[in-house]
């Protein structure tokens, strides 16, 4: 993923709920930063935001092949929750990017 650059994905899930979101980054550059989040919808169509996870880029890997991990649980997804919105947005320098591996959201 280079600067700018979205990557989400929506999927349904229950009320009531925790979840936990993982993944691997590895920044290719030293000025790579990445924010992951997870927004619940909700019927009303209101939008409740259940985690946030920022990767400054002074804490980003990028050692050559080497990924940190990261991890987050949610909040309880409120009354009304059926879909939950897991998002990655990448803030980066020039020509660097960053990999992304393995990514779970998982109920808890």
């Amino acid at each position: 993923m280079t600067d700018g650059a979205d990557l989400s994905q929506t999927i349904p899930i229950s009320e009531g709920c925790f979840y936990e979101l993982s993944f691997f980054a590895h920044g290719e550059g030293a000025q790579v930063g990445l924010e992951a989040t997870v927004t619940f919808l909700i019927l009303t169509d209101t939008e409740v935001l259940g985690l946030q996870i920022n990767v400054n880029p002074q804490d980003s890997s990028n050692s050559n092949r080497t990924f940190g991990f990261y991890r987050g649980i949610t909040i309880q997804a409120p009354i009304g929750t059926v879909g939950a919105e897991i998002k990655f947005a990448v803030t980066a320098e020039g020509n660097q990017s960053l990999d992304l591996d393995d990514v779970s959201f998982t109920i808890q």
